[in-house]
């Protein structure tokens, strides 16, 4: 219809308008964070930079003490000083030099700070190393032959306040000025984002809130409409209480006609009820026809499920061989993803044919049994393993409630564990973390068998159990749509368990968990109890 199109396409334009805000926002949170990280890289080269200054003052002084002091053990300290001076001064040149990575320091580099640094007269690179290298001269020098008018010592007097200085002022100031440079690069762009999200809300307003506002108008206007027609009925039935009035006086000369009237219908009814008869003929024979056509539909997914299997065994099967490089390495870490995940899709896909194969058969009425009599215990242990990774995966307690001493049963054991693998999977699906599933067995007093599981999951209303037993019936939650499933795993469950004679029962509340009970008749109990001591199985 028009009317939905249109509600769809404003529907489309809001999501799309609310995703670019959604973006820009994003970009402009990002810009704020590139501005943060630049200007603390940049602090921090400002602040390497302008301590180059205070660690030459510091060498100058240090050198200073080592030859007016007298005292051997001040002359020892003074040395100690300034040797640290010099190793934290070449540090701080290195890192100004070629960054470091661990510190979040970059290299800066444009053709102000290359002047500065690698001027052949009076480059910082080449005056700091000259600069070091007369202050290690003097830290190397004894004592008694460091004087006043050592070649370093005045050196370093004289060079570091004179040119040193000035030079790390003005690499300090280009630091300063490339990190303003870079920020207001970075202020540009958050300006441009800002117009741009003023831009997309007013364009919301025009192609969305107005459309809107128009389409409510509509509304109110066709409400208007409507309640005219209503006075207008309304005025109707004035009138046909009136005309009820006049007829009323008519209704005298009418009961004269009734009962001829009545003998007509009556002839009219039986012949009604003859062809009503004839319906239902006709309505069972095409339920006879339904009938065969659910039966041949059954056929024809078993017949198809078998089809399907032999090129999925052989996808499964070359897929594996291409994993485990059976012909040759898989070089690309693409193709080693890609046949990964054609393997996964392959089992799942496999997983569910069996599934609707099951199904079809149980259908058409093709399921054997292959009985015999087998132990309870080590078939629920054996059940139980199988689910444990799966119940540990989800932080789920799995916990069995099984006697040792149960009496053997006579079954078919592998549909019989299937019963038991599908019912503790859903329980263990919809069991939020934190939960519990219990698998219990006991002998009721009528010596049937009784099998439950029993969840603290999130639980099913009575509409919800009904769409469950259903074949693909799926309950919609956060759960079912996480995982995968089919959706026949109860009515899988429920054939096979009735194809034993016995019974499924579902007892489910909302938010409170589900139990489901298997009820297998007495005449499956072989009086031939066993001498095994099960211990109860827990998973966590």
């Amino acid at each position: 219809m028009p009317e939905f199109s249109e509600v769809r396409n404003l529907r489309r334009r809001y999501i799309l308008a609310l995703s670019t805000i959604a973006v820009l926002v994003s970009g402009a949170w990002l810009g704020m964070q590139i501005i943060v990280d630049k200007q603390r890289n940049f602090s921090q080269l400002v602040r390497l930079s302008g301590e180059q200054s205070g660690l030459s003052d510091r060498i100058a002084h240090f050198a200073a003490q080592m030859v007016s002091t007298t005292n051997e053990d001040d002359f020892m300290v003074a040395k100690a000083q300034l040797g640290r001076a010099i190793s934290a001064m070449e540090a701080s040149h290195k890192i100004l030099m070629y960054g470091d990575a661990e510190q979040g320091i970059p290299l800066i580099r444009n053709d102000a700070l290359d002047n500065i640094y690698f001027d052949p007269a009076v480059g910082l690179n080449t005056a700091v190393h000259r600069y070091l290298g007369h202050a290690r001269t003097v830290y190397k020098t004894p004592r008694d032959e460091l004087t006043v008018n050592s070649a370093s010592y005045v050196f370093l007097l004289q060079y570091g306040p004179y040119v040193l200085d000035a030079i790390f002022s003005a690499a300090t100031e280009e630091y300063e000025l490339v990190s303003r440079t870079a920020i207001e690069r970075i202020k540009q762009l958050e300006t441009i984002l800002w117009l741009a999200t003023l831009t997309i809300l007013a364009l919301e307003a025009w192609f969305i809130f107005r459309p809107l506002e128009r389409r409510l108008r509509q509304s109110l206007n066709k409400l208007t409409d409507s309640n005219t027609e209503l006075m207008w009925h309304l005025n109707g039935m004035r009138q046909a209480r009136k005309d009820a009035e006049e007829a009323r006086d008519e209704l005298e000369s009418l009961n004269r006609h009734l009962e001829m009237r009545v003998d007509i219908r009556t002839r009219e009814l039986q012949r009604e009820l003859e062809r009503h008869e004839k319906t239902e003929a006709r309505l069972r024979r095409s339920t006879k026809e339904l009938e065969a056509a659910n039966r041949a539909k059954s056929d024809f997914l078993a017949n198809m499920s078998h089809e399907l299997r032999t090129p999925l065994n052989a996808i499964i099967g070359f897929s594996n061989m291409l994993r485990t490089e059976v012909f040759g390495e898989l070089t690309n870490p693409k193709q080693r993803e890609y046949v990964d995940d054609i393997h996964n899709s392959g089992k799942h896909l496999l997983e569910l044919i069996k599934d609707i194969l099951d199904v079809s058969a149980l259908e058409a009425g093709k399921v054997e049994l292959h009985e015999d009599d087998l132990h309870l215990p080590d078939l629920v242990e054996q059940t139980c393993r199988l689910v444990m990774a799966r119940a540990a995966e989800k932080g789920v307690l799995l916990r069995t409630e099984v006697p040792g001493n149960l009496p053997a049963l006579h079954a078919d054991e592998r549909r019989l564990k299937q019963v038991l693998l599908n019912l503790l999977t859903n329980a263990i699906k919809f069991t939020p973390e934190g939960g519990e599933v219990v698998l219990a067995v006991h002998i009721t007093p009528l010596r049937n068998i009784s099998i439950t599981v029993t969840d603290t999951g999130i639980g099913m209303d009575k509409d919800e159990v009904e769409k469950a037993m259903t074949m693909f019936g799926q309950i919609d939650s956060p759960f079912s749509r996480a995982e995968e499933g089919t959706g026949l795993g109860l009515p899988l469950s429920k054939g096979l368990v009735e194809l034993h004679g016995g019974s499924l029962i579902i007892a489910s509340k909302k938010d409170a968990g589900t139990r489901v009970t298997v009820q297998l008749p007495c005449e499956r109990v072989v009086d031939m109890p066993t001498n095994k001591d099960q211990p109860s199985l827990v998973a966590n």
